[in-house]
Formats: C-alpha cells, sequence, structure tokens
C-alpha cells in the first residue's frame, strides 16, 4: 500500500496504467513474457535450440568466406542480463592446440577487445555445444566439441588473414568469432561441394576408385567434412589441410574426367580405374591395344612367360600420378609369378575372366 501511495503522489497516470495492466494481463501472458526473456538471455551466453544451434554450420549460399566485415556496434538490452565473465578454464585449455589461433590472439592487447572475445568465444562455444547434443556434466563429450570450434576457427582466422596472425586484431575488430568460425567451416564445405560435382560425372562410381581414394571421399561428403590419415578420419586442423585435400580432390577429378574422354573412349569401365588401365597395359603389351576387356588365364601367362616388362605408353598428364602406383601395385602382384602357373581367382590388379 505504501509503494502505491507513493506512486500515485509521483504519477498518478502511470498508477492508472500499472492497476490496468495488473488487471487485465493474464498469468499466461506474463509466463511468456519470462520465458521470452529467459531464452533471450541465454542466447546472449550461446545457449539455443538445437536446430538454431546448427545454423552456425549452414553456408553463406553465395561467394564463399568474404573478407567479414558484419560487427553491430550498437547492443540492445537484456532484460536481467549478466554479463558473461571470463573465457571458462575448459574453453581455454582447448585453445591450448591450435597454435595459429594461439599466436593471433597474442596480438590482441587491448583489455577490452581481450573481454569482448573471451565473452564471444564462450557464446560461440555453447553454441556449438548446444549443436552436438552435449550434456555439459560430461568433460569426455565437451573437450572434442571445443577442439573441433579451436579448428575450423584456427582454418576461419588463417583463411582471412592470409595466414598472417599479426593482421587478426583488424579482422576480429570488425568481425563477430562466429563469422570467423563460418569462414573456416565454409572452407571445409567447398571441399564437400566439389565433391558432388564429381560424383555427378556421367558414368562415374565411387567404386571405379581405389579403396583409400573412396574414404578420402566419403570423409569429405559428411555433414562435417572429415579428412582421411593413416586409414582413419580426423578433423581439419589447419588451411594446409584444406590445400592438401583440395589438390587431392581436384588431381582425382581430373583424372576421372581423363579416362572417360581419353582412354576409356565409347568402353564402359565396369570394374575400378586401376584394374581397368592394368589390363589395357598388358594388352598393349601383347598385341600392342588398349582394351580394358578382361584378359584370359593363357594371356596373362603368356605375358609372364619369361619376365614382366611394361610397354612403353603415352599416358595423358592428369592420370600419371595415378599410373605410376597403379603399375607398382601390378609389378608388386605380378613379377613373383613370372614363369609360374597361376589362378586367375587370386590376381586382383587386373580383370580376369573366370
Amino acid at each position: 500500500m505504501l509503494m502505491m501511495d507513493a506512486l500515485f503522489k509521483f504519477d498518478p497516470h502511470l498508477g492508472t496504467q500499472i492497476l490496468t495492466l495488473i488487471r487485465y494481463t493474464s498469468r499466461l501472458e506474463l509466463e511468456e513474457t519470462a520465458f521470452e526473456n529467459k531464452t533471450r538471455r541465454l542466447e546472449v551466453h550461446g545457449f539455443v535450440d538445437y536446430y538454431e544451434a546448427l545454423s552456425i554450420y549452414a553456408g553463406p549460399g553465395g561467394a564463399r568466406s568474404p573478407l567479414a566485415a558484419d560487427r553491430d556496434t550498437t547492443t540492445e538490452g537484456v532484460p536481467g542480463e549478466e554479463e558473461p565473465g571470463n573465457l571458462p578454464a575448459v574453453f581455454a585449455d582447448s585453445l591450448a592446440g591450435g597454435t595459429f589461433l594461439l599466436k593471433a590472439l597474442e596480438h590482441i592487447t587491448n583489455p577490452g577487445e581481450s573481454e569482448r572475445l573471451a565473452q564471444e568465444l564462450t557464446a560461440l562455444g555453447n553454441r556449438i555445444l548446444s549443436a552436438n547434443l552435449v550434456n555439459l556434466g560430461e568433460l569426455e563429450g565437451i573437450r572434442p566439441a571445443l577442439e573441433e570450434m579451436r579448428d575450423i576457427l584456427t582454418i576461419g582466422l588463417e583463411h582471412l588473414t592470409a595466414g598472417q596472425p599479426e593482421r587478426a586484431p583488424e579482422i576480429l575488430r570488425k568481425s563477430y568469432i562466429q563469422t570467423v568460425f563460418k569462414a573456416g567451416f565454409d572452407q571445409m564445405a567447398a571441399l564437400r561441394d566439389r565433391v558432388d560435382i564429381l560424383v555427378t560425372i556421367p558414368e562415374f562410381k565411387m567404386t571405379m576408385l581405389d579403396s583409400t581414394d573412396q574414404e578420402f571421399l566419403e570423409g569429405l561428403r559428411r555433414f562435417k567434412p572429415l579428412m582421411a590419415e593413416d586409414s582413419r578420419y580426423r578433423s581439419f586442423r589447419t588451411m594446409s589441410d584444406i590445400e592438401k585435400a583440395h589438390g587431392r580432390l581436384l588431381a582425382l577429378e581430373n583424372m576421372v574426367r581423363a579416362f572417360f574422354s581419353g582412354l576409356a573412349g565409347d568402353s564402359p569401365v565396369s570394374t575400378t580405374f586401376a584394374r581397368a588401365f592394368n589390363t589395357a597395359t598388358i594388352r598393349v603389351a601383347l598385341n600392342g591395344n588398349f582394351d580394358m576387356t578382361p584378359l584370359t588365364a593363357g594371356e596373362l601367362s603368356g605375358f609372364l612367360a619369361e619376365r614382366f616388362e611394361l610397354p612403353e605408353m603415352d599416358v595423358p598428364a592428369a592420370l600419371k600420378p595415378f599410373a605410376g602406383q597403379w603399375w607398382k601395385n601390378l609389378r608388386e602382384e605380378l613379377e613373383p609369378l613370372v614363369g609360374k602357373s597361376l589362378d586367375p581367382r587370386f590376381v586382383d590388379t587386373v580383370s580376369m575372366k573366370l
């Protein structure tokens, strides 16, 4: 009553408005408003709905990774908002493996900028934890998600700074840390898009490639592309990884196009490129014709009657790196069989008629 008495003495019109709102505002409306305010406070710290959190991995749709300059210097206050504190210890620990990222952050000397970056990193980390459905009580689930954040941030910052860590303050002053993350993920997504172009080449099938190349492409086709290394998958960590994968992917695409347009001609490829090429190589040695038709046991025995010798062949430039490996595998398998009887069922590097 004392509060109402003071309010009407201070501003009778305001007092009347408040009483009217109290009388006609339902409990449901009050709860909805409170929920919206709570949601906005959580969003400030990066805790968002799962599907909203996944948007962190969405590409821009147009040209990828422009030089980001999206920072809005004006911020809207959120009822009940608390300012995020320093970067949590588990978040800071996850950055330890990002050499370039740490080197870039060392150039941030302004205390205000450092505090802002800590807040943005915390919000980004929380968003990524939401997108990965991580239980915040399980440390073993938190670390991999934060290491993913570290690696993609490293790629994004390395890309935007052109590999010059001293340019980091300039980039981070103009861009949200989330924009840097998206720039890094766009570099990975570009590889996935390139694989999608490769698999649409007419008559091409993934099974035509060597097993290692199949694993490589399957890793890139994932929602979050991975790099195949030593028969295992790992995350991309630096722009060097991206460039290495891009070079390998481009070489595969050029090889496939060259094989279908030059070597195969109108002949269908019914096996792997390696077997088809090695089969045709032996036929060149036998009769001078580049023909991928499967060999008979007699033809292969005739080729291996006295010695193993590959013919001189003019190989397109796009195929040379692959042809060298295919011939190496062919030699390793067939050279020990020179002058011996063979069972075509156990010959792997060429196509055989059984």
